[in-house]
């Protein structure tokens, strides 16, 4: 596979996001031209901006791109001439949908979205290099529990299905805004790790199933946390990782650290 030409385009989706934005400050500093799509303009103004006031360089080399609709076959192919790479890293990674909304916030933004990005790369011929932002929650299986010491690999997959995503909301009360507030902890978390093995899962059968001139490449990270210099209004906005941390330090200091919920990481050279 042909390397990346020095210099050239690289399509960056979901710009305005927080892995996005050092993503991009990355690729500027190695002086590739970025392309980043937003949903708005006033997403694009505001992500310039917040690159700006963290000190990224090279911002002459950014371009913004509004795509209102990620899943848009015919929107996203308009803005990928001249590129020859895409870091596909828009994703829904939040637990503000509730039962009965799973399938249209999660499931498929998820899975239509990546299918979109597979096909339009495959009918220009100039993309070498599709990167995909997955999820640990794509290789863990929550239901056998954290596992220390385990070591997983390609071969390991979280056994969820796009029902088990939209069927974790299928239970019926009468006083929904209570059972909200008393499951949606709980399956929140199914629905979102459904939503990332499907979608990771339907690009590796969309390679599988149709001839590509390009090289897939998927991570799977865990928690991510790091400096913020994306746009957020309000540290409601924060990332769901670096959440955790702001619950932890804003609990008080006789508060207890929260148990780990999932499984810690670390990558050896082999």
């Amino acid at each position: 596979m042909a390397p990346i030409d020095p210099g050239s385009f690289v399509l960056v989706t979901g710009g305005n996001g927080f892995i996005a934005a050092h993503c991009i400050a990355t690729l500027l500093r190695s002086n590739y031209r970025v392309r980043a799509t937003v949903r708005s303009f006033e997403k694009g103004e505001a992500t310039r901006k917040s690159l700006s006031s963290a000190g990224v360089g090279n911002l002459s080399l950014l371009e913004i791109a509004v795509v209102p609709d990620p899943t848009d076959l015919n929107a996203f192919t308009a803005i990928l001439h001249g590129c020859q790479a895409i870091l596909h890293l828009a994703s829904a990674f939040n637990y503000d949908a509730v039962p009965g909304e799973f399938e249209e916030k999660l499931m498929i933004p998820a899975v239509r979205g990546t299918q979109v990005v597979c096909e339009a790369a495959r009918l220009d011929p100039n993309i070498r290099r599709v990167v995909i932002m997955s999820s640990f929650a794509s290789v863990y299986d929550a239901s056998l529990g954290l596992q220390p010491g385990r070591i997983y690999t390609e071969n390991d997959w979280c056994p969820l299905t796009y029902e088990d995503g939209v069927t974790a909301s299928m239970v019926v009360s009468t006083q929904l805004h209570l059972y909200y507030s008393m499951v949606s902890d709980k399956v929140q978390p199914t629905a979102y790790r459904a939503s990332k093995v499907v979608a990771e899962r339907a690009a590796w059968d969309y390679i599988r199933d149709n001839p590509v001139q390009y090289q897939l490449m998927t991570l799977c990270p865990g928690m991510v946390f790091g400096r913020m210099i994306h746009p957020i209004s309000s540290l409601s906005q924060l990332n769901a990782s670096n959440q955790i941390i702001w619950q932890v330090l804003s609990a008080g200091k006789d508060a207890e650290v929260p148990p780990t919920k999932a499984p810690g990481m670390s990558f050896s050279p082999t």
